[in-house]
């Protein structure tokens, strides 16, 4: 992959809030760092300066990944 300097990031909301077409739910709460269930919502991303990113708070499952990443290629081909 190239570098660019820039980190791509998806949101991150409650479960308990409306589901969007796409949402990932995180299965491992605290692997990732999210103190309550939650999904990652594929259908809004953004870039971020690598020099912006203090630290990492946690980390998704392998699993949960490909999940995320397979729901961002849907929306990029429509």
């Amino acid at each position: 992959m190239q570098e660019t300097g820039v980190c791509y990031l998806a949101m991150v909301t409650s479960a308990a809030n409306p589901r969007w077409p796409g949402d990932v739910p995180v299965s491992n709460l605290r692997g990732a760092g999210l103190p309550a269930p939650s999904v990652v919502r594929p259908a809004k991303i953004m870039t971020l300066s690598d020099a912006r990113i203090v630290r990492r708070l946690g980390a998704l499952p392998k699993a949960d990944q490909a999940k995320v990443v397979a729901a961002v290629q849907v929306f990029l081909a429509h």
